[in-house]
């Protein structure tokens, strides 16, 4: 079988939970997967007047932006008749919802904020009532393009996202040792931490001969203004996508 990523080690920043199944397409492409957590979450109370909304019904959209966000919300929260539609950001989050038992009613073409709400904003009736449901670190553009639209919008942070202190050694020694060949980014919070230890430590200089790949304009962008170019960015922002970009680059 053909390995097109043999002999490289290749920096994975997810969460534990959602590095598996990244690091095994890795191991079967023949490549070495090098699981440093740069994100790790803990939920986050909602605040009670919204709790008390949700369960007297008073939206008419739930829109969530991240697995997480879905994983916390009905971790959180419990209903007898659902009464709500749902929009999602990306597959993997209509993939996460489907396991509570919901559909995603409304999924954009282009899995940036951007796209979302100009695609939402057409979807809905004049006057709906749409709960965003977020992170702490997600940007407040939905939120912002939706009341342009003339929407009633209101956002609610169920989780927050926070860098693990134990990855700090970890990355360090990582690149000390010159052990990484490829770094991919899922996200601009995955970039700055990663940067902020960079510049802690000074460790530029290890940067040189690796392959940076990532997904989503916001990250891209994001590595551009820490003067780091990409080599491997795919049309269609997913992981996976991410990966068959990467298997390309190395074998063109």
């Amino acid at each position: 079988m053909h390995k097109p990523l043999h002999g490289k080690s290749i920096l994975i920043p997810r969460a534990k939970k959602q590095a598996s199944e990244l690091s095994e397409n890795i191991k079967q492409l023949g490549g070495t997967p090098v699981e440093i957590p740069l994100l790790a979450f803990r939920s986050l109370p909602l605040a009670s007047d919204t709790q008390a909304k949700l369960q007297e019904g008073g939206y008419d959209w739930l829109l969530f932006t991240s697995s997480n966000g879905v994983n916390a919300f009905f971790h959180a929260m419990e209903f007898g008749d659902f009464p709500y539609k749902i929009a999602v950001i990306g597959d993997k989050t209509a993939e996460t919802l489907a396991t509570y038992g919901h559909e995603a009613a409304f999924i954009p073409s282009s899995f940036v904020a951007e796209t979302f709400a100009f695609e939402f904003s057409k979807e809905v009736a004049n006057g709906d009532r749409v709960l965003i449901v977020k992170g702490s670190l997600a940007r407040s553009v939905l939120y912002s393009n939706l009341l342009e639209a003339g929407l009633a919008a209101e956002e609610a942070i169920i989780y927050e996202t926070y860098f693990p202190k134990e990855s700090e050694s970890l990355l360090v020694a990582a690149l000390q040792q010159r052990s990484l060949d490829v770094l991919l980014f899922t996200s601009s919070s995955t970039v700055e931490y990663f940067m902020d230890v960079v510049h802690t430590y000074k460790l530029n200089e290890y940067l040189n001969n690796c392959i940076v790949g990532c997904i989503g304009p916001i990250t891209k962008e994001k590595l551009s203004d820490y003067g780091i170019n990409v080599e491997v960015y795919p049309d269609n922002f997913t992981v996976d996508s991410m990966l068959d970009q990467l298997v390309q680059y190395l074998t063109d």
